[in-house]
């Protein structure tokens, strides 16, 4: 009710002026986005280039890992020193244990002071308001939820997670790619993700690891394993990201920690499956000698017509190498209390005052990168806060 697609995008593109989002020009796409292009193209199939929140880039290349030069227009750049400014006060080492609740109505949040070093409680802190916003994550909000005996007429904190789990493919290529080198995405390959209904939930883009993680993926032992690592300025990787249907569980797991149960069923495993020869096909297409699939055991392919064998693979647990980094939809967003914990302002049904403000809020997977639809969130939910009678 409070979420029309008007609001929508008047909030995106807000969110997008307030983090200088621009297209990255074709002149700074790096080798290794450059041969997923040339894939895309080869196959006739649907990409084009991405838009990236950035000011002042170099190209270091660390984006994924922290920029040493502050270029990436994040939260902690953009948008903290206004709250500061507005007078607000951050804690560090800080993590709330409870949501303080009576009567149905919020009173504050129960926090422990973390010791950096060891990650033990040192001390406690509690704040009494009479509003209190959760913004832990799909993972964390959920679970501090569930610790704080929050209720739920709709049963659903913490069932519903979605994660979009990929897969990841490498290829070895005769000139050097440097793929560690410059802005790590620019380029998108959409022919496999759809939003119409059709079982077509991949969305591909150039992915490449640090030495250490390339190393735990690659084939072999001794001289073998050396060969490849030899490689590494040669090698380029491409990962196929799932708009996921599944849904996962949180729960908490003591004061501070939670568990996440979660595995693709078998719709799912099988596009992330599709994905894996996705992969293969454009790094083939974009002129690898050969291609490499992570797993136990790890495949190597020597040529195309080996991209048969890739046909109905089999994932399972602990034999198939799958990642996930848009936790979402834990908490999800519904004006009927039945069905999703939070209403579409953001604020929780079971508690007054109780606001949520994260990718938990999502009803389910939106299959792709989640990043401007969470700070479109903040500002939707936050201005909620800010209206809302005591």
């Amino acid at each position: 009710a409070h979420l029309g697609l008007p609001a929508w995008d008047a909030l995106y593109d807000e969110v997008e002026r307030l983090l200088d989002v621009s297209l990255v020009p074709e002149s700074r796409w790096n080798r290794h986005n450059q041969l997923l292009r040339t894939g895309v193209e080869a196959l006739g199939w649907r990409g084009g280039g991405l838009s990236h929140n950035r000011t002042g880039c170099v190209g270091s290349g660390y984006c994924e890992i922290g920029c040493a030069y502050d270029a990436k227009n994040n939260a902690l750049k953009v948008f903290a020193p206004r709250f500061v400014a507005a007078g607000g006060v951050v804690v560090t080492r800080c993590q709330a244990v409870q949501v303080l609740h009576e009567a149905g109505a919020v009173v504050g949040v129960d926090a422990a002071l973390i010791d950096p070093e060891g990650w033990q409680q040192r001390g406690r802190l509690v704040v009494r308001a009479p509003r209190v916003c959760v913004s832990a994550s799909a993972t964390g909000t959920a679970a501090l939820l569930l610790r704080s005996g929050v209720p739920d007429s709709s049963g659903t904190t913490g069932t519903t997670l979605r994660i979009h789990p990929a897969v990841m493919v490498a290829g070895d290529f005769e000139e050097p790619v440097h793929a560690w080198k410059g802005i790590p995405q620019t380029y998108e390959c959409t022919e496999h993700l759809r939003f119409d209904g059709s079982d077509r939930r991949l969305w591909i883009v150039p992915a490449f690891g640090h030495p250490v993680a390339v190393a735990t993926l690659v084939s072999g032992h001794g001289a073998e394993h050396r060969g490849w690592m030899e490689r590494y300025a040669h090698l380029a990787a491409f990962t196929a990201m799932l708009h996921d249907h599944t849904a996962g569980v949180v729960t908490p797991d003591g004061p501070l920690g939670l568990q996440i149960d979660y595995w693709p069923d078998g719709g799912d495993r099988a596009q992330l499956s599709l994905g894996i020869e996705h992969c293969a096909r454009l790094l083939f297409a974009a002129g690898a000698r050969r291609v490499v699939v992570p797993g136990h055991p790890v495949r190597v392919l020597e040529s195309a017509a080996q991209l048969g064998s890739l046909a109905g693979l089999s994932l399972t647990r602990g034999a198939t190498d799958i990642s996930a980094v848009h936790p979402m939809g834990s908490v999800a967003m519904s004006d009927d209390p039945e069905l999703g914990p939070v209403d579409s302002r953001g604020e929780h049904h079971g508690v007054r005052g109780l606001w949520v403000s994260d990718g938990s809020l999502f009803p389910e997977s939106i299959g792709v990168p989640p990043q401007l639809s969470i700070y479109a969130l903040g500002l939707h939910v936050g201005r909620a806060i800010a209206t809302a009678s005591l």
